[in-house]
Protein backbone atom coordinates (compact mmCIF):
# COMPACT_ATOMS: atom_id res chain seq x y z
CA UNK A 1 0.00 0.00 0.00
CA UNK A 2 1.58 3.39 -1.17
CA UNK A 3 2.07 5.75 1.71
CA UNK A 4 -0.55 8.12 0.60
CA UNK A 5 -3.02 5.35 0.79
CA UNK A 6 -2.23 4.52 3.96
CA UNK A 7 -2.46 8.21 5.26
CA UNK A 8 -5.88 8.04 3.55
CA UNK A 9 -7.20 5.05 5.56
CA UNK A 10 -5.69 5.85 8.57
CA UNK A 11 -8.42 9.20 8.12
CA UNK A 12 -11.52 7.25 7.41
CA UNK A 13 -10.44 4.68 9.99
CA UNK A 14 -10.38 7.97 12.61
CA UNK A 15 -13.58 9.89 11.58
CA UNK A 16 -15.82 6.58 11.28
CA UNK A 17 -14.40 5.73 15.08
CA UNK A 18 -15.47 9.29 15.87
CA UNK A 19 -18.81 9.10 14.57
CA UNK A 20 -18.72 5.26 16.03
CA UNK A 21 -19.71 6.43 19.80
CA UNK A 22 -20.09 3.22 21.12
CA UNK A 23 -17.67 1.11 19.38
CA UNK A 24 -20.25 -0.86 17.66
CA UNK A 25 -18.18 -1.48 14.18
CA UNK A 26 -21.11 0.25 12.61
CA UNK A 27 -23.08 3.88 12.31
CA UNK A 28 -26.66 4.16 13.10
CA UNK A 29 -28.96 7.14 12.85
CA UNK A 30 -28.52 7.68 17.18
CA UNK A 31 -24.73 8.11 16.26
CA UNK A 32 -25.21 10.11 12.62
CA UNK A 33 -27.86 12.32 14.80
CA UNK A 34 -25.57 12.83 17.79
CA UNK A 35 -22.49 14.04 15.19
CA UNK A 36 -25.02 16.85 13.92
CA UNK A 37 -25.45 17.82 17.23
CA UNK A 38 -21.77 18.74 17.83
CA UNK A 39 -22.14 20.23 14.26
CA UNK A 40 -24.43 22.54 15.41
CA UNK A 41 -27.52 21.53 14.02
CA UNK A 42 -29.22 18.16 14.46
CA UNK A 43 -30.88 16.76 11.30
CA UNK A 44 -34.34 15.79 11.45
CA UNK A 45 -35.48 11.99 10.61
CA UNK A 46 -35.82 12.69 6.76
CA UNK A 47 -32.22 14.01 6.38
CA UNK A 48 -30.78 11.30 9.09
CA UNK A 49 -32.63 9.00 6.28
CA UNK A 50 -30.94 10.09 3.52
CA UNK A 51 -27.10 9.56 4.92
CA UNK A 52 -28.13 6.10 5.95
CA UNK A 53 -29.56 5.69 2.39
CA UNK A 54 -26.47 7.29 0.50
CA UNK A 55 -23.58 4.70 2.29
CA UNK A 56 -26.27 1.56 3.40
CA UNK A 57 -25.28 -0.81 0.53
CA UNK A 58 -27.16 -3.93 2.37
CA UNK A 59 -30.13 -2.03 3.55
CA UNK A 60 -29.32 -3.17 7.12
CA UNK A 61 -30.00 0.51 8.18
CA UNK A 62 -26.45 0.54 10.05
CA UNK A 63 -23.46 1.81 8.33
CA UNK A 64 -20.45 -0.31 8.17
CA UNK A 65 -16.58 0.76 8.06
CA UNK A 66 -16.16 -0.73 4.50
CA UNK A 67 -19.83 0.72 3.25
CA UNK A 68 -18.54 4.46 4.51
CA UNK A 69 -14.99 3.69 2.91
CA UNK A 70 -16.61 3.01 -0.65
CA UNK A 71 -18.72 5.81 0.03
CA UNK A 72 -15.72 8.12 0.44
CA UNK A 73 -13.27 6.00 -1.88
CA UNK A 74 -15.97 6.90 -4.73
CA UNK A 75 -15.96 10.47 -3.91
CA UNK A 76 -18.79 10.96 -1.36
CA UNK A 77 -21.21 11.33 -3.63
CA UNK A 78 -25.31 10.94 -3.03
CA UNK A 79 -28.63 12.37 -1.95
CA UNK A 80 -27.59 14.28 1.17
CA UNK A 81 -25.37 17.03 1.76
CA UNK A 82 -25.17 16.57 5.71
CA UNK A 83 -23.04 13.30 5.46
CA UNK A 84 -20.05 15.17 3.17
CA UNK A 85 -21.10 18.39 6.08
CA UNK A 86 -20.21 16.14 9.01
CA UNK A 87 -17.33 14.64 7.41
CA UNK A 88 -16.16 18.09 6.69
CA UNK A 89 -16.90 18.84 10.30
CA UNK A 90 -14.97 15.53 12.11
CA UNK A 91 -11.82 16.44 9.47
CA UNK A 92 -11.23 19.88 11.70
CA UNK A 93 -11.85 18.44 14.75
CA UNK A 94 -8.91 15.15 14.08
Amino acid sequence: MNVELQKLEEVMKKVFSSFDKDNSGYLDVKELKNVSKELGREMDEAELEECIKDLDQNKDNKITYDEFRKWWLSGRQGLSPWMRRLLAFKLRTI
